[in-house]
């Protein structure tokens, strides 16, 4: 559902992007936004917990994506992308940590 809900809201601004050239160069940010808004709408639906930190992430990256592609931050987008790559590294850590903790406590192994 997270990849059909990112589908469309890509889908939507590069429709965007085709019919109001100003947003050209904002592909980062666009991308951005559809990737963080997907993830909110599939935590909503499912309560699928990296998306709840991925989330935030991609939409704060896709703000300060924004500020780089306007030219009001002078910031280089490989180091946005590390970042946003170690935010999901880490979301994923910690959902793969708690799924594998809370096996463990239903199979009585755990504390």
């Amino acid at each position: 559902m997270c990849a059909a809900v990112f589908a469309i809201i890509y889908g939507i601004a590069q429709v965007g992007r085709a019919a109001w050239p100003v947003l050209d160069g904002y592909s980062e940010t666009l991308l951005l936004t559809a990737l963080g808004v997907a993830c909110l709408v599939n935590f909503g639906r499912n309560r699928t917990f990296h998306c709840a930190i991925t989330g935030p992430v991609f939409l704060v990256a896709a703000i300060m994506a924004g500020l780089v592609e306007s030219g009001v931050w002078g910031l280089n987008l490989s180091l946005l992308w590390g970042l946003v790559l170690v935010g999901v590294g880490i979301a994923a850590l910690l959902e793969w940590r708690m799924a594998g903790s809370g096996l463990r406590r239903l199979n009585g192994e755990g504390s």
